[in-house]
């Protein structure tokens, strides 16, 4: 368990690395909708043990918000900017530029730091998502059903989504 600020808040988080010596990539994971669930950080640790530092952080335990959130709190997206900045900072990582890894709600998190946060243009290294939620939260029904995120489209880095039971 470690801690890392965004702007005046101090973000709860977990850091995962594999065993043995030695410094190892980087992957930021973010949670989604459900928040940091036993279930859900067994995900980034999972992807520790295949050779990766894994940082995951838990935004809405941050900011005291309830799991399953309706609405988007847009300061959660500086959140997921300010984990990337701590992982990278991190002793045990041997890159400079971290993948970024979500599901559901994490997925959009993910896609804003990428892009309206430029990360893709500097340590952002490729953008992995399961059933990504790729539409602000606030946005109208219709765009919740009929449309994704204009920023899907601006996304450089090379990307991988998952969708389906397969």
């Amino acid at each position: 368990n470690i801690t890392y600020p965004s702007g005046d808040t101090v973000m709860p988080a977990v850091l995962f690395r594999p065993e043995g010596r030695g410094r190892f990539p980087a992957v930021l994971f973010q949670h989604g909708r459900a928040g940091m669930m036993d279930e859900i950080v067994a995900h980034a640790k999972r992807v520790a043990a295949r050779g990766f530092v894994v940082l995951a952080a838990d935004i809405y335990g941050g900011r005291f918000i309830d799991p399953r959130p309706i609405a988007q709190d847009y300061a959660l997206e500086d959140d997921v900017n300010a984990a990337l900045d701590a992982l990278l900072a991190r002793p045990e990582v041997a890159t400079s530029r971290a993948c970024l890894y979500s599901h559901t709600r994490g997925g959009y998190y993910t896609l804003k730091v990428a892009v309206t946060k430029k990360r893709q243009d500097d340590t952002a290294a490729c953008y992995v998502s399961y059933y990504p939620h790729m539409q602000d939260p606030n946005a109208s029904e219709a765009d919740q059903v009929y449309r994704y995120a204009p920023e899907a489209d601006q996304l450089k880095i090379p990307a991988l989504v998952f969708i389906g039971e397969e």
